[in-house]
């Protein structure tokens, strides 16, 4: 494998030179500077007179550097045509107690439902101190002032999260598939029928098994290295901050290349076919696999999540940037624990029906 270039310049060298490129992209937006947000585009229909609610929105949708809403008075007609194409976020319909329509859900609904519910909760609770504690409203209303903040940003992370890290665990995530052409190649030199090493070894004493399973640590063993120079020049190189579980992201990388190295050996395997065929099969996969985990577009996981979850489940390169995103976004090991284990359960079902498919093979004559 090793004097194979073709698999040494997509399994290691062009991910770098892609981590590199990426990493001239997004350079000014890594390690911690600031996104601004953009205001919520909403479309506002009066169904009732409610004075206080308008002048909220009006504070709030004025153009400042804290401009929450991008506010767009109309007639209810027009705001559900708004909503069907997509201009807008949501409808906020004022009334006594206003309400909001949606067409989707996303970060925009739920920040636009969770201040109607504080403006409803807030007013609610000034009405009752009018009526039973008048002397205490001014201080109410000051604890209330103090305490509202629609357009603070606030961390669920365990730390700083960089949106543009998604890109690089998809990357990672690619490097990992890229090995399906090691695990397909490994497969190759037992074939009779594809090489004159397999001819060889097709007529060796040695047990399919035995063969097998030393070919699959050595390939293991040089995508291990493959991998861990590609996070050495991650991190160390371009500094690429992957928070402080690094050997757990490492072994994450380890065992997505060990996925592709099993999805090689179960294509090499099934496939009857030329080396050229079986190749193309596998770096058709990595490539599509690695566009449905967000490497080309960011939001097309989260997208597929919402459509057809099954296909995230059952995509590996999916896995493996879910694994590391959920390793720098949360304290809990749960979501980590289930991608891996999903992860591990496709290993050893592909090399369980690769071993049952490779020692049936019988030939006529080598």
């Amino acid at each position: 494998m090793i004097r194979t270039k073709e698999i040494l310049f997509w399994n290691i060298l062009f991910p770098l030179l892609l981590g590199t490129i990426f990493y001239a992209g997004f350079s000014n937006l890594l390690n911690g500077n600031d996104i601004k947000m953009e205001p919520i585009q909403i479309a506002v229909v009066t169904d009732e007179e409610n004075t206080t609610f308008t002048q909220v929105l009006d504070q709030l949708s004025e153009d400042n550097d804290d401009q929450l809403f991008d506010a767009t008075y109309t007639d209810r007609e027009h705001a559900s045509q708004l909503l069907i194409d997509d201009s807008i976020d949501a409808v906020i319909v004022v009334k006594e107690h206003p309400s909001i329509i949606v067409r989707d859900e996303g970060m925009n609904q739920s920040i636009t439902q969770t201040f109607v519910n504080q403006y409803e909760t807030q007013a609610d609770t000034i009405h009752t101190i009018m009526k039973e504690h008048p002397e205490k409203l001014s201080a109410v209303i000051d604890q209330l002032s103090n305490d509202v903040s629609y357009n603070h940003e606030t961390s669920v992370a365990r730390g700083h999260f960089d949106p543009y890290l998604q890109y690089f665990f998809a990357l990672i995530a690619m490097t990992c598939l890229f090995a399906t052409s090691s695990g397909a190649d490994s497969v190759n030199t037992m074939q009779a029928n594809i090489s004159v090493l397999g001819m060889r070894r097709e007529a060796a004493p040695a047990h399919k098994l035995v063969v097998m399973f030393s070919d699959f640590l050595a390939t293991v063993t040089l995508q291990t290295i493959g991998i861990i120079l590609m996070f050495v020049y991650l991190i160390y190189v371009l500094g690429i901050n992957f928070g402080d579980r690094i050997p757990l992201v490492i072994l994450t990388g380890i065992i997505g290349s060990v996925t592709g190295i099993a999805f090689g050996i179960f294509f090499a395997s099934v496939i009857p076919a030329s080396k050229e065929v079986k190749s193309g099969v596998c770096m058709t996969f990595s490539m599509l696999c690695s566009f449905l985990s967000g490497l080309m577009i960011s939001t097309i996981k989260n997208d597929i999540e919402h459509t057809c979850p099954i296909v995230n489940k059952l995509n590996p390169a999916a896995l493996i940037s879910d694994a590391l995103y959920s390793l720098s976004m949360y304290e809990s090991y749960q979501r980590f624990l289930t991608d891996i284990f999903i992860l591990i359960g496709m290993i050893l079902a592909l090399c369980m029906i690769s071993y049952l498919v490779l020692r049936r093979n019988k030939y006529a004559s080598l």
